[in-house]
């Protein structure tokens, strides 16, 4: 009795195209999926930025005048749709200046505005002029500053990081699907004889493409999670060296495990964008080589 024996695929793995192909998808999936991470990132942190500048105004006390800070400080805490207000002392104002200046540059009477940090509520924020207007009604002179000019260039900042990331993954995918495109036809040309059986015994064009299709969802399924992988762990290595705090991918909103969250769609995506690639370049040579 001989043993019974796994029936061959009609359309068997071609290992000499579909190593490099593979290595080419996984590549290009991997530098889109840390394209995406960086884009999100980039935006959560400007967005975060932009919140809080316009959660706070800052009040510059042009005399320098420490009694004055904390007078406007005690003003500004009763006013409307402020949490809180605090004076920042001449140290730390001096250590603002000392990146400028030098630490040793600044002389004990050098006249320094002073600041005092205000808290807004993010319902009810008061007016910038409302505020310059009453601390002016009460002799002391100030300037407020609402952030507004530093919150509109982070919102364009933040759109521009958007479209640089869409252009970014727009052409990636667009290159997976020129290289899976031509990877097609290629196989489709080494295996002209078998088509033409096919079509002998019977299959139609969209039969001989879903066979196409198949191979290459599977393809992309396992180039996709290779590469979603390869970035997972270099995201994991940026982590554990500590890369955040001063980097482009850190700030206020750093890098995260459930950042790597993105990836999971990742290699079904490859697998749907492969696999209708490859059915659609089939059909569309196949439709040409009949007429």
């Amino acid at each position: 009795m001989s043993d019974l024996q796994k029936p061959a695929p009609l359309l068997p793995s071609d290992a000499e195209h579909d190593g490099p192909l593979f290595f080419v998808i996984a590549i290009i999936v991997f530098l889109a999926s840390l394209a995406a991470i960086s884009g999100f990132l980039a935006v959560q942190n400007v967005t975060h930025w932009q919140q809080t500048l316009q959660s706070e105004m800052t009040v510059q006390i042009k005399s320098g005048n420490m009694a004055q800070a904390e007078q406007a400080a005690r003003q500004l805490s009763t006013f409307p749709g402020v949490k809180n207000a605090r004076a920042a002392s001449r140290d730390e104002a001096k250590a603002l200046l000392e990146p400028w200046l030098g630490a040793d540059n600044i002389p004990d009477d050098l006249p320094i505005p002073l600041l005092v940090h205000v808290q807004l509520e993010q319902q009810n924020p008061p007016d910038a002029k409302t505020l310059a207007a009453a601390l002016a009604a009460t002799g002391i002179d100030a300037s407020v500053d609402d952030h507004q000019h530093w919150a509109k260039d982070l919102a364009r900042s933040a759109r521009a990081v958007q479209i640089l990331s869409i252009v970014v993954l727009a052409l990636l995918v667009t290159a997976s699907i020129a290289v899976t495109g031509f990877a097609t036809r290629a196989g489709l040309a080494a295996r002209r004889d078998l088509v033409e059986v096919l079509h002998l015994v019977g299959a139609r064009d969209r039969v001989i493409a879903k066979l196409f299709g198949r191979r290459f969802v599977v393809l992309g399924f396992k180039a996709g999670a290779s590469g979603a992988v390869l970035a997972a762990i270099s995201i994991a290595i940026l982590l554990a060296s500590g890369v955040g705090s001063s980097s482009f991918l850190g700030g206020a909103v750093r890098p995260g495990f459930a950042h790597l969250l993105l990836l999971l769609p990742v290699p079904v995506l490859t697998a749907i964008v492969g696999g209708w690639t490859a059915k659609w370049s089939v059909l569309s040579n196949l439709r040409k080589t009949t007429q």
